[in-house]
């Protein structure tokens, strides 16, 4: 999977437009420390920066307490309050 972190403001307008043109991407090839790298990508992920900090902190986060993930970035700080839903799913709030 490649998951894409956008500013919020960005994600809320362009985010159905990026995922619908990312979707479009089967191989990324590059250079990593000189070497030739080739991946393939079977899915797509984009969603709002911070969101995608989750799959990383996921078994960190408390089932029993909201979490504040902050970003903050060179001109800009979003803020991502996350909880889990009565059925043990993150259910991400997005304000700007």
């Amino acid at each position: 999977m490649l998951a894409v972190g956008l500013p919020i403001k960005t994600y809320k307008l362009f985010g159905t437009s990026y995922q619908e043109k990312l979707n479009e991407i089967v191989k990324i090839e590059g250079f990593v420390n000189g070497e030739k790298v080739s991946l393939n990508v079977d899915s797509v992920l984009v969603c709002a920066e911070g969101y995608s900090s989750l799959f990383s902190l996921e078994e960190s986060i408390s089932q029993m307490a909201p979490t504040l993930i902050v970003d903050i970035g060179y001109k800009t700080s979003d803020a991502l309050s996350v909880l889990y839903s009565a059925c043990d799913k993150l259910q991400p709030s997005i304000r700007s």
